[in-house]
Protein backbone atom coordinates (compact mmCIF):
# COMPACT_ATOMS: atom_id res chain seq x y z
CA UNK A 1 0.00 0.00 0.00
CA UNK A 2 0.73 3.18 -1.16
CA UNK A 3 -0.51 6.88 -0.90
CA UNK A 4 -0.24 7.00 -4.83
CA UNK A 5 -1.78 3.75 -5.00
CA UNK A 6 -4.79 4.90 -2.67
CA UNK A 7 -5.36 7.68 -4.99
CA UNK A 8 -5.54 5.07 -7.91
CA UNK A 9 -7.94 2.77 -5.80
CA UNK A 10 -10.11 6.38 -4.98
CA UNK A 11 -10.31 6.97 -8.83
CA UNK A 12 -11.14 3.42 -10.04
CA UNK A 13 -13.70 3.58 -7.57
CA UNK A 14 -15.60 6.70 -8.73
CA UNK A 15 -14.75 5.11 -12.46
CA UNK A 16 -17.32 2.02 -11.61
CA UNK A 17 -19.64 4.30 -9.82
CA UNK A 18 -20.00 6.22 -13.48
CA UNK A 19 -20.32 2.65 -14.93
CA UNK A 20 -23.56 1.38 -12.91
CA UNK A 21 -22.53 -1.90 -12.23
CA UNK A 22 -25.58 -4.21 -10.48
CA UNK A 23 -23.04 -6.08 -8.39
CA UNK A 24 -19.29 -5.67 -7.48
CA UNK A 25 -17.84 -8.90 -5.62
CA UNK A 26 -14.99 -8.02 -2.93
CA UNK A 27 -11.61 -9.37 -4.14
CA UNK A 28 -8.18 -9.15 -2.06
CA UNK A 29 -6.84 -6.02 -3.58
CA UNK A 30 -10.06 -4.36 -2.76
CA UNK A 31 -9.40 -4.70 1.11
CA UNK A 32 -5.57 -3.16 1.02
CA UNK A 33 -6.62 -0.20 2.25
CA UNK A 34 -8.27 -2.27 5.22
CA UNK A 35 -12.49 -2.34 5.17
CA UNK A 36 -12.87 1.20 5.85
CA UNK A 37 -12.04 1.96 2.99
CA UNK A 38 -15.09 -0.36 1.16
CA UNK A 39 -17.31 0.95 4.26
CA UNK A 40 -16.68 4.82 3.07
CA UNK A 41 -17.73 3.55 -0.51
CA UNK A 42 -21.38 1.75 0.55
CA UNK A 43 -23.06 3.37 -2.74
CA UNK A 44 -21.24 1.04 -4.90
CA UNK A 45 -23.59 -2.08 -4.99
CA UNK A 46 -21.15 -4.48 -2.92
CA UNK A 47 -21.92 -8.15 -2.43
CA UNK A 48 -20.06 -11.03 -0.41
CA UNK A 49 -22.02 -13.65 0.86
CA UNK A 50 -18.84 -15.28 3.03
CA UNK A 51 -17.01 -11.74 3.45
CA UNK A 52 -18.42 -10.24 6.99
CA UNK A 53 -16.98 -6.89 9.25
CA UNK A 54 -18.78 -3.97 10.48
CA UNK A 55 -21.85 -2.39 7.85
CA UNK A 56 -20.95 -5.91 6.07
CA UNK A 57 -22.37 -5.94 2.32
CA UNK A 58 -25.48 -7.87 1.51
CA UNK A 59 -25.36 -11.71 0.93
CA UNK A 60 -27.04 -11.40 -2.34
CA UNK A 61 -28.21 -8.54 -4.93
CA UNK A 62 -31.34 -8.83 -7.29
CA UNK A 63 -32.15 -6.98 -10.77
CA UNK A 64 -35.57 -7.66 -11.96
CA UNK A 65 -35.38 -6.92 -15.71
CA UNK A 66 -37.62 -5.59 -18.03
CA UNK A 67 -39.59 -8.86 -19.26
CA UNK A 68 -40.23 -9.80 -15.37
CA UNK A 69 -37.42 -12.13 -15.47
CA UNK A 70 -35.52 -12.19 -11.51
CA UNK A 71 -31.56 -12.54 -11.43
CA UNK A 72 -30.19 -13.18 -7.91
CA UNK A 73 -26.33 -12.55 -7.58
CA UNK A 74 -23.87 -13.99 -5.02
CA UNK A 75 -20.19 -13.55 -4.35
CA UNK A 76 -18.01 -15.63 -2.23
CA UNK A 77 -14.45 -14.77 -2.54
CA UNK A 78 -11.03 -17.20 -1.28
CA UNK A 79 -9.94 -16.35 2.48
CA UNK A 80 -6.51 -17.87 1.21
CA UNK A 81 -6.10 -14.65 -1.15
CA UNK A 82 -6.21 -12.27 1.98
CA UNK A 83 -3.75 -11.53 4.47
CA UNK A 84 -4.96 -9.85 7.95
CA UNK A 85 -2.95 -6.67 8.10
CA UNK A 86 -5.17 -3.68 8.00
CA UNK A 87 -8.28 -5.99 7.91
CA UNK A 88 -9.99 -4.82 11.29
CA UNK A 89 -12.84 -6.89 12.40
CA UNK A 90 -13.37 -9.14 9.11
CA UNK A 91 -14.27 -12.57 8.71
CA UNK A 92 -14.22 -14.81 5.68
CA UNK A 93 -16.50 -17.70 5.21
CA UNK A 94 -15.26 -20.70 3.53
CA UNK A 95 -16.70 -20.30 0.41
CA UNK A 96 -18.68 -23.64 -0.41
CA UNK A 97 -20.17 -23.48 3.20
CA UNK A 98 -21.31 -19.98 2.45
CA UNK A 99 -22.95 -20.93 -0.44
CA UNK A 100 -24.24 -24.44 0.88
CA UNK A 101 -25.98 -22.14 3.80
CA UNK A 102 -27.52 -19.28 1.88
CA UNK A 103 -28.68 -20.85 -1.50
CA UNK A 104 -31.13 -23.20 -0.21
CA UNK A 105 -33.48 -20.90 1.69
CA UNK A 106 -32.79 -18.72 -1.13
CA UNK A 107 -34.25 -20.65 -3.96
CA UNK A 108 -37.31 -21.43 -1.97
CA UNK A 109 -38.15 -18.15 -0.78
CA UNK A 110 -37.16 -15.75 -3.59
CA UNK A 111 -37.32 -18.37 -6.50
CA UNK A 112 -35.41 -16.05 -9.07
CA UNK A 113 -34.75 -17.43 -12.52
CA UNK A 114 -31.11 -16.54 -13.22
CA UNK A 115 -28.78 -17.00 -9.99
CA UNK A 116 -25.12 -15.91 -10.38
CA UNK A 117 -21.91 -16.14 -8.43
CA UNK A 118 -18.96 -14.11 -8.38
CA UNK A 119 -16.16 -15.78 -7.31
CA UNK A 120 -12.82 -13.98 -6.74
CA UNK A 121 -10.28 -16.99 -6.50
CA UNK A 122 -7.95 -18.99 -8.62
CA UNK A 123 -9.65 -20.78 -11.31
CA UNK A 124 -9.53 -24.29 -10.54
CA UNK A 125 -10.93 -23.27 -7.27
CA UNK A 126 -14.15 -21.87 -9.11
CA UNK A 127 -14.50 -24.65 -11.05
CA UNK A 128 -15.01 -27.15 -8.33
CA UNK A 129 -17.84 -24.74 -7.26
CA UNK A 130 -19.76 -26.03 -10.34
CA UNK A 131 -20.98 -28.82 -8.71
CA UNK A 132 -23.25 -27.01 -6.03
CA UNK A 133 -26.54 -27.22 -7.47
CA UNK A 134 -28.73 -23.63 -8.17
CA UNK A 135 -26.74 -21.44 -9.44
CA UNK A 136 -26.94 -21.10 -13.09
CA UNK A 137 -23.70 -18.41 -14.14
CA UNK A 138 -20.71 -18.81 -12.76
CA UNK A 139 -17.81 -15.57 -12.72
CA UNK A 140 -14.69 -15.70 -12.11
CA UNK A 141 -11.52 -13.26 -11.57
CA UNK A 142 -8.59 -13.20 -9.72
CA UNK A 143 -4.91 -12.22 -10.97
CA UNK A 144 -1.43 -12.12 -9.21
CA UNK A 145 0.64 -9.64 -11.24
CA UNK A 146 -0.48 -8.19 -14.67
CA UNK A 147 1.44 -10.71 -16.82
CA UNK A 148 -0.30 -13.41 -15.34
CA UNK A 149 -1.85 -15.63 -18.58
CA UNK A 150 -5.74 -15.78 -18.51
CA UNK A 151 -7.51 -18.52 -19.59
CA UNK A 152 -10.74 -17.13 -20.72
CA UNK A 153 -12.40 -20.24 -21.88
CA UNK A 154 -15.63 -20.75 -21.27
CA UNK A 155 -16.87 -23.93 -19.38
CA UNK A 156 -19.76 -25.58 -19.79
CA UNK A 157 -21.25 -27.95 -17.49
CA UNK A 158 -24.62 -29.76 -16.51
CA UNK A 159 -26.31 -27.14 -17.77
CA UNK A 160 -23.97 -24.38 -16.11
CA UNK A 161 -21.48 -22.15 -17.64
CA UNK A 162 -18.40 -20.11 -15.73
CA UNK A 163 -16.79 -17.32 -17.76
CA UNK A 164 -13.59 -15.20 -16.72
CA UNK A 165 -12.96 -11.80 -17.50
CA UNK A 166 -10.17 -10.12 -20.11
CA UNK A 167 -7.12 -8.91 -17.94
CA UNK A 168 -6.23 -4.97 -18.04
CA UNK A 169 -9.44 -4.10 -19.26
CA UNK A 170 -8.70 -4.73 -22.58
CA UNK A 171 -12.19 -6.69 -23.40
CA UNK A 172 -15.61 -6.43 -22.02
CA UNK A 173 -17.40 -10.21 -21.30
CA UNK A 174 -20.52 -10.15 -22.96
CA UNK A 175 -22.67 -13.53 -22.11
CA UNK A 176 -26.27 -14.02 -23.32
CA UNK A 177 -28.64 -16.26 -22.06
CA UNK A 178 -31.52 -17.78 -23.35
CA UNK A 179 -34.73 -19.58 -21.57
CA UNK A 180 -36.89 -22.02 -23.31
CA UNK A 181 -40.63 -22.93 -21.79
CA UNK A 182 -38.92 -25.79 -19.92
CA UNK A 183 -37.08 -23.34 -18.59
CA UNK A 184 -33.81 -24.72 -19.67
CA UNK A 185 -31.09 -22.29 -20.41
CA UNK A 186 -28.42 -21.99 -23.40
CA UNK A 187 -25.43 -19.94 -23.28
CA UNK A 188 -23.77 -17.83 -25.91
CA UNK A 189 -20.60 -16.28 -24.64
CA UNK A 190 -17.88 -13.45 -26.61
CA UNK A 191 -15.23 -11.09 -26.04
CA UNK A 192 -15.15 -7.12 -27.36
CA UNK A 193 -12.29 -5.54 -27.92
CA UNK A 194 -12.51 -2.49 -26.48
CA UNK A 195 -10.04 -0.71 -28.94
CA UNK A 196 -9.96 2.66 -30.65
CA UNK A 197 -12.89 2.09 -32.49
CA UNK A 198 -14.67 2.82 -29.33
CA UNK A 199 -15.38 6.53 -28.23
CA UNK A 200 -13.88 7.69 -25.10
CA UNK A 201 -16.44 8.48 -22.34
CA UNK A 202 -16.42 12.40 -21.49
CA UNK A 203 -16.60 11.53 -18.28
CA UNK A 204 -14.22 9.01 -18.04
CA UNK A 205 -11.72 11.21 -19.40
CA UNK A 206 -12.58 13.98 -17.26
CA UNK A 207 -11.75 11.71 -14.03
CA UNK A 208 -8.52 10.46 -15.60
CA UNK A 209 -7.55 14.21 -15.96
CA UNK A 210 -8.49 14.65 -12.73
CA UNK A 211 -6.22 11.64 -11.45
CA UNK A 212 -3.39 12.79 -13.25
CA UNK A 213 -3.65 16.31 -11.85
CA UNK A 214 -3.80 14.61 -7.97
CA UNK A 215 -0.59 12.35 -8.74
Amino acid sequence: PTPQGKIKAKYLMKSMDLMHYDAIAIGDKDLVYGNRFIQDRRDLPWVSSNITFNTSPPKVRFKQIANGMKIAVIAVSDPKLFYPTGHANIKIQDPGKAINDLLPGLLQTEKPDVVILLSHMHRDDALKLMDIRGIDVFINGHIETETDTIDMTPVLKGGKILVQPAPKGQKMGELRIAIDAQSRKTYKQGMVKLDSSIKNDDEMVRLYNEYDEEI
